[in-house]
């Protein structure tokens, strides 16, 4: 029996609040942010020293709207995610000592359900985040150097219904691992997740000759997240019945380093060379009620190391781009169910894992960018164009290890998937004396094709549905005062 496809024939359920888990905290940034991570395009925030030299000290307050992800199934909205932020920044430079700090703190929530969607589960999230940080630097007539700090904290809860179970068009499937779901996970389902992430930077620049100067820069990322589950077990067994809890705490670190080169008479990067490291770890606490049930539902570990090049060239108001990045990954994970129930008289216990490898991880992205600035009395205009384009390559390795006449089917799968990200944005700002107002739009437009026959998929067509699904845009409206 093919393991893989009779829990595919079944409805999909259980993946779905995994990922509430696993990508809520990424969804709640912006989706550029996400893009430049898997495809190793990221810059580390810094000040340059015409920056510092021309600073106006200003309080800017920001209202920022992003429209994450919305679908609709038939003309009627099914799923919603949508985010609402509040910004206030403040520039204070201190042209005695040519040094400037920026200060800068947000609140913003966050709300998603797919009440209207035709799926299993229904779901209603939200979620609160709270963002400090702060930059500091200096410079002197051939070197500068900058600190930078940001603290973010964010919580989170959803109420999960599970309308549908999945069911096999095998039996054995069914009676022994399938069945036992609504009596192990019974409704009302909910969640919490409580997250926190502090992120150093620092740089440091110097003249190499009278044309170039260089800059090293580093930065370290450190994002702890602990999620929690509360249900219902009602199996057949009294020592796990009653309200069960389920932990799930995420650890992500990353570290960056990059040098950069710039030509004395630009503003901006003449060639940026990054590498980048991250580890993602994940482990369980399944709060056993008893000795008979497991501690532990499963742990995993990924790690990625990358390499980008990425070249510029400005010609007055006007900057082109290109680059290339590759990067490797793989990792290690284990799944577990609890103990599902009893059978043969109450005596043996139906449980099941699995253990897997991400094996061969490889992802080659290219970029190419434009960038123009224009300017009018006191209006200015940006536009900016970027495409990415990324080829994912990874294998899947493992073994299924099910009771009971199930086969232990051996996992051995491919997956290619390719990756086009369009990215438009425009800022338009108009300055009325000591006061501005400005307006920021981003509209980010991701395209996923697979290319590989694996049977492993997150979503399956169904015929007769029209689906449409739009996303990734941002609107940004501000003022500011200058003192």
């Amino acid at each position: 029996m093919n393991i893989h496809k009779g829990l595919y024939r079944g409805k999909r359920i259980l993946l779905f609040p995994l990922c509430i888990i696993l990508v809520g905290h990424s969804l709640r940034a912006q989706w550029s942010q996400v893009f430049n991570i898997l495809s190793n395009f990221q810059r580390i925030p810094a000040v340059d020293c015409s920056q510092i030299r021309g600073a106006e000290q200003k309080v800017e307050l920001n209202f920022q709207y992003d429209d994450v992800y919305r679908k609709k199934l038939s003309g009627f909205s099914a799923i919603s995610i949508n985010r609402n932020s509040y910004i206030a920044t403040a520039t204070i430079p201190f042209r005695e000592k040519s040094q400037i700090l920026l200060v800068k703190t947000a609140v913003a929530d966050l709300s998603a359900d797919n009440q209207n969607d035709q799926t299993s589960v229904q779901m209603d999230l939200s979620a609160a985040v709270f963002d400090y940080s702060a930059v500091w630097a200096m410079f002197k007539q051939t070197h500068s150097l900058g600190l930078r700090g940001h603290y973010r904290q964010s919580e989170s809860s959803a109420d999960l219904v599970i309308n549908s179970y999945p069911s096999s068009d095998d039996s054995n499937l069914n009676r022994y691992f399938l069945n036992w779901l609504p009596l192990t996970f019974s409704n009302p389902i909910t969640s919490q997740t409580k997250s926190k992430s502090i992120e150093m930077g620092a740089w440091y620049s110097r003249l190499i000759n009278q044309h170039y100067h260089i800059r090293f820069l580093l930065n370290n990322l450190r994002s702890d997240n602990q999620s929690r589950f509360q249900y219902f077990n009602t199996t057949n067994k009294v020592a796990l019945n009653g309200k069960r809890l389920l932990d799930i705490p995420v650890n992500w670190q990353q570290t960056l380093a990059s040098i950069v080169f710039f030509q004395m008479d630009k503003t901006r990067p003449f060639i940026t060379i990054s590498y980048n490291h991250a580890r993602l770890k994940y482990s369980t606490d399944n709060h056993p009620p008893s000795f008979i049930d497991y501690k532990s539902l499963g742990k995993g570990a990924f790690d990625n190391d990358g390499l980008a090049i990425l070249a510029e060239h400005s010609i007055r108001r006007h900057q082109v781009s290109a680059g290339i990045s590759y990067s490797q990954f793989d990792g290690d994970f284990s799944l577990q169910t609890p103990v599902l129930g009893y059978i043969t008289f109450g005596i043996i216990p139906v449980a099941h894992s699995a253990k897997g490898h991400i094996s061969k991880g490889t992802v080659f992205s290219q970029k190419l960018g434009c960038f123009s600035r224009y300017r009018l009395n006191r209006t200015d205009l940006e536009i900016a164009l970027d495409y990415t384009h990324s080829r994912f390559q990874l294998r899947f390795l493992g073994e299924a290890q099910l009771e009971f006449g199930l086969l232990s089917a051996p996992i051995n799968y491919p997956v290619q998937i390719d990756a086009n990200i369009f990215d438009v944005q425009s800022k338009l700002e108009r300055r009325f004396n000591q006061f501005s107002l400005f307006y920021d739009f981003r509209q980010i437009i991701p395209v996923f094709k697979r290319l590989d026959d694996s049977p492993i998929r997150i979503t399956k067509p169904v015929p007769g549905k029209i689906t449409r699904e739009r996303g990734g845009q941002i609107h940004k409206f501000g003022i500011g005062y200058y003192f």
